[in-house]
């Protein structure tokens, strides 16, 4: 029994000797960087399925550097390589106009919240959203959020033009009130 508790411990010590020393010594950084990589791993899980447009541009000239689904989408492209790849031929991309009207105050205090704009898509369309966005990290970037406010817009406007009918019926005819409400409608379309 004495002779097999040795063979034993001389057993331990080599699968010791295999986990610890070896693996240690050929895989380090997978051993030490561990967290991080599973870090990064849920950051571009929560990046790709947010629901809102999510990107990353550089501070300086505002290039996008990084974009999601939802954003490629609102800007009117079908890839995130050809919305990324576009930045700099097309003067109507959704991020220039971001990046316009966002860097001023960016630079300034360091983010900006809930900025509303009507802003051209690559088709020609145009749409409104709300955008928010901050310095990164390392200062060098701006990371920030896009969300497609489009009908909501629409119904406040809708809204506007009853309340201005109404307020119009009281005073006018007929058929100035006929007129006007072919003039909203055309107003709204």
């Amino acid at each position: 029994s004495n002779l097999v508790g040795h063979f034993f411990k001389i057993m331990s010590f080599g699968l010791i000797y295999l986990a610890l020393v070896r693996s240690g010594l050929t895989q380090p950084y997978s051993i030490l960087f561990k967290s991080l990589k599973d870090s990064e791993e849920k950051y571009q899980t929560f990046f790709n399925n947010a629901q809102v447009g999510l990107f990353r541009s550089r501070l300086s000239d505002g290039k996008p550097l990084e974009v999601n689904g939802l954003c490629v989408a609102l800007a009117g492209y079908s890839s995130s390589d050809e919305c990324l790849n576009q930045y700099d031929m097309n003067e109507n991309h959704l991020l220039r106009h971001a990046y316009k009207k966002l860097s001023p105050d960016i630079e300034a205090t360091g983010m900006v919240n809930n900025r509303e704009c009507h802003i051209p898509r690559e088709d020609g369309t145009s749409l409104w959203v709300n955008m928010s966005g901050s310095l990164s990290m390392d200062g060098k970037s701006i990371e920030g959020a896009v969300v497609d406010i489009s009908e909501r817009k629409f119904q406040e406007s809708a809204q506007a033009c009853q309340l201005r009918l109404i307020d119009f019926t009281a005073n006018h005819n007929v058929t100035d009130l006929l007129q006007e409400f072919l003039d909203e409608a055309e107003t709204l379309t």
